[in-house]
């Protein structure tokens, strides 16, 4: 949720509304400068270092102000507030007196801001959440904030990126977001933590939603022969693109494929507290994945020469997700539930079904099945279920603040118990996903490095061609065809060693050639 603390409120008492004010003015401070550090960041390369000294200054200034807003407050809200105000204070203190490098600086510092914000939600939801009405909020905004933070500290590498953006996007969003969200009553008087106020949607416009996505309406048996032979189209063009390495054929496939109507009706029941739907929506999602999967399978299996159709960069694309890949499903999930609570931007679920990928993984995990590698085809799964949770949660976060939910009190606990079930589930996708990132940028890191130093190595006058590089491990091989002779590789993995860090053994292998143009 962005960093803001409100929209409009309605008149009360004075102390209160100026209090908003001051949170509303916060908010922009904020925004202001995450604006200012990226400009910086980007226009001015050369000197980072005094940009993020820049920085810590004013996250000083935004702690002073915001501890003098939390004293002003109820009594019951300012010790999480207080500690709320000291979250912009950890991370002027890794900037400021931190002895890390400029790039492990702002990464560790927005790691710092996020456990203590976090670490105060989950107080304030102690503390105040029943008065506000938002102890299950504060205590997922807490429990998201800490989470991140604490993997962006202690695994900056791998998290640190994503820190850095959750943190950025959320103050960069604040200000917008708190002219357009209604104001939570709490705001500038309980927390000055981001409660936004959720409206509530009318029952006939809540039952028309959910029988529009549901697949037991009154026309479910019609809804499920077309999700049935929309899906078996799709799975035959997805198929046949990868293994073909058509990029037209895959994005016609993502357009048909209907995968997003069950993912979308699981979200529903899960907000509307409906276990029945849930389980419903899950089956149906179940049994198209479970076609998808084996029908692919069996038509990679009759794809004449597929050892090589595997190696193509639409197969091998979709074996290797990274934390990108999440960003990207959480993204579109927000677009595809402002979809369903808005009808005028339906034309936009084009677009969510390209920009997110649900058939294609699913049918390269087929297809490697089918050329018998597990690994791979595991890898493609993984990407199709980063895809699905990621969709859930984000989609299930749209129609709560949209105002649908549960009408009936009773009602809730099916949300709190699925909403943690899949919480948890992304949460155990991102670490993978966050492993495979650092592997992949070890790897690129390693193979330009060798390019880099082969030219340096070889030092001939003659055109060499590199055919192949691959890089597993700590080891390189590199396939090369030249005029002549190259010369021993230990200067060669002396200077990749140097230059990535650690021990690299390269091993070239030669092609002689009479002549290269």
């Amino acid at each position: 949720m962005p960093e803001s603390g409100s929209g409009a409120v309605a008149a009360g008492p004075g102390p209160w509304r100026r209090g908003w004010l001051v949170v509303r003015s916060l908010v922009g401070f904020r925004t202001v400068a995450a604006l200012a550090l990226l400009a910086s960041w980007v226009l001015l390369p050369d000197v980072r270092a005094q940009v993020l000294t820049a920085f810590g200054v004013a996250l000083v200034a935004l702690a002073a102000a915001e501890a003098f807003t939390a004293s002003r407050l109820a009594p019951a809200g300012r010790p999480a507030a207080l500690l709320r105000a000291a979250a912009p204070a950890a991370g002027a203190a890794v900037l400021l007196v931190g002895e890390l490098d400029d790039v492990a600086r702002l990464p560790v510092a927005a790691g710092a801001v996020l456990v203590v914000r976090g670490l105060a939600d989950l107080l304030a939801a102690r503390l105040v959440g029943r008065q506000c009405g938002s102890t299950g909020w504060l205590t997922g905004l807490g429990l998201a904030g800490a989470g991140v933070g604490a993997a962006g500290l202690v695994l900056t590498d791998t998290f640190g990126q994503a820190a850095v953006v959750v943190l950025g996007v959320a103050w960069l969003a604040g200000a917008p977001a708190s002219l357009l969200l209604p104001a939570h009553p709490s705001s500038g008087r309980l927390t000055t933590a981001p409660v936004p106020g959720v409206a509530t949607m009318p029952l006939p416009r809540r039952g028309a939603l959910a029988d529009g996505v549901y697949f037991e309406a009154a026309d479910a048996r019609s809804r499920l022969v077309r999700f049935t032979v929309l899906l078996t189209v799709a799975t035959v063009i997805a198929t046949y693109g990868v293994l073909g390495g058509s990029v037209a054929a895959v994005i016609g496939a993502m357009i048909v494929a209907p995968l997003m109507m069950p993912i979308q009706a699981l979200a529903v029941a899960i907000v509307a507290g409906s276990t029945r739907q849930a389980r419903i929506s899950a089956l149906v999602l179940g049994l198209g994945v479970l076609l998808v999967v084996v029908l692919s399978t069996f038509l990679a299996s009759t794809f004449r020469d597929l050892e090589v159709a595997l190696l193509n960069d639409q197969v091998s694309g979709r074996t290797n997700p990274a934390l990108t890949d999440l960003a990207v499903a959480v993204a579109a999930g927000v677009a595809g539930g402002f979809a369903l609570l808005r009808d005028d931007v339906a034309d936009s679920l084009p677009g969510v079904a390209i920009a997110v990928s649900l058939v294609p993984p699913l049918c390269v995990s087929g297809a490697l099945l089918a050329g018998g590698d597990v690994r791979l085809s595991a890898g493609a799964f993984l990407l199709f279920a980063v895809n699905f949770v990621a969709i859930v949660v984000s989609t299930s976060v749209v129609l709560v603040l949209g105002g649908f939910g549960s009408p009936e009190p009773g009602d809730g606990r099916p949300l709190v118990t699925w909403g943690l079930g899949f919480a948890l589930a992304m949460v155990v996708t991102a670490v993978p996903l966050g492993l495979s990132g650092v592997e992949t940028l070890e790897r690129e890191t390693v193979e330009s490095a060798v390019r880099l130093e082969l030219v340096d190595w070889l030092d001939s006058d003659e055109p060499v061609d590199v055919l192949d590089l691959r890089v597993e491990g700590d080891t390189v091989a590199v396939l090369i065809a030249s005029v002549d002779r190259p010369p021993a590789t230990a200067s060669l993995e002396a200077a990749v060693s140097d230059a990535v860090g650690h021990a690299v053994t390269v091993e070239v292998h030669w092609l002689a050639a009479d002549r290269l143009d």
